[in-house]
């Protein structure tokens, strides 16, 4: 393999793990574990597993407090919600949107 391959290879692992993408992964998590049988208030499915701050920075690869910025903002452009301290996440998530 040539070292341009190489390179390319390095910078998007690297992009994988940066900040930028702290949210990406985020969104892709919930969305691989949104339970579709049950629409609440009629724009949120509910999530199958709960998961905790700390497992979610372990499964996404990041800090417990970094999690807690992506997930803000998601709430703020309502991709998600919290309700109860669980998280739904919005019907209409298009997989462009991850």
């Amino acid at each position: 393999m040539d070292n341009a391959k190489k390179m390319l290879i390095m910078r998007h692992g690297f992009k994988s793990i940066t900040f930028s993408a702290y949210k990406e992964r985020l969104l892709k998590l919930f969305r691989m574990a949104v339970d579709r049988s049950q629409l609440v208030d009629g724009r949120w499915y509910n999530q199958q597993i709960q998961y905790t701050q700390n497992d979610v920075s372990i499964i996404i690869i990041s800090s417990r407090i970094t999690v807690s910025k992506p997930l803000n903002k998601s709430c703020e452009e309502g991709i998600i919600r919290m309700l109860n301290r669980r998280i739904q996440i919005d019907v209409h998530l298009k997989p462009e949107e991850l």
